[in-house]
């Protein structure tokens, strides 16, 4: 009997000890439901746009086709996904999200720019034509462009040929490839020294921009490297008188041995 007694005792309290914990976890999570509603009714766009999507899904998930759902499952991680990484600090932007088209817009300060030559010279005509208008704009707000361009000496020479040094945008400068160390070799963007846009090359030769990041540390690298880069470059200008130099010099050498 005591013993039956002492196990009804332990299962009781065993219980009770279970519902407490369930009662606990139970007000912590309408707690969190509850600032979440609060945030959210702060915000009514952002409800409504919150509220459609969960109903969105679950009509997904309560239909017949796998596929839909399996694609819905995929689009809450995307965009949960996006969502920390632009609140690490970096995106992989859209065309219209990145910073080689946005930045002339938000520029406030400085705009420095290492870019492949092939990439401006392949570009259209309309593309062209607004990026020097864009310059243009930036420049009258008192934005300062420094642009190097990096390209070897047989692009130099086909540059000139296109475009010569007077219609080069201001404070541009080149890098010779066959002068600038391969690690300097890079395609980006800075933006008031505090957001940085990452360009690749495509099979085809066009550069994407992938990575918009604003996190400090991977900015602060850029702008140092930046400051390489130009220790590399130098004026068209001077590029043409070496150049030049460098014909007289082998003609020197050539005349005296005759």
């Amino acid at each position: 009997m005591q013993s039956t007694i002492v196990g009804l005792m332990l299962a009781i309290l065993t219980q009770l000890f279970d519902l407490q914990l369930r009662h606990s976890n139970s007000e912590e999570r309408v707690l969190q439901a509850n600032v979440l509603s609060q945030s959210l009714y702060r915000d009514p766009e952002l409800l409504t746009k919150i509220r459609q999507m969960v109903q969105d899904y679950y009509s997904i998930k309560g239909g017949w086709f796998d596929l839909f759902k399996a694609r819905a499952d995929d689009a809450v991680n995307e965009c949960h996904s996006i969502l920390r990484s632009i609140a690490g600090g970096a995106m992989e932007p859209q065309s219209h999200y990145a910073l080689s088209v946005t930045g002339f817009k938000f520029a406030q300060k400085t705009m420095k720019q290492v870019t492949d030559f092939s990439a401006i010279k392949d570009a259209v005509e309309g593309v062209r034509g607004w990026y020097m208008k864009s310059l243009a704009e930036v420049s009258q707000r008192g934005v300062r462009m420094t642009m190097v361009l990096v390209l070897s000496r047989e692009e130099f020479q086909d540059m000139l040929a296109r475009a010569p040094t007077a219609m080069m945008p201001i404070n541009t400068f080149i890098a010779l490839k066959d002068e600038l160390p391969p690690e300097l070799d890079e395609n980006y963007l800075i933006v008031d020294d505090r957001v940085v846009g990452f360009s690749e090359r495509r099979a085809d030769g066009t550069l994407v921009e992938r990575t918009v990041s604003i996190i400090p540390v991977e900015v602060e690298r850029m702008v140092k490297r930046f400051d390489q880069v130009l220790r590399y470059a130098r004026t068209a200008e001077d590029v043409v008188a070496g150049a030049n130099n460098q014909v007289g010099e082998t003609r020197s050498v050539s005349e005296g041995n005759t």
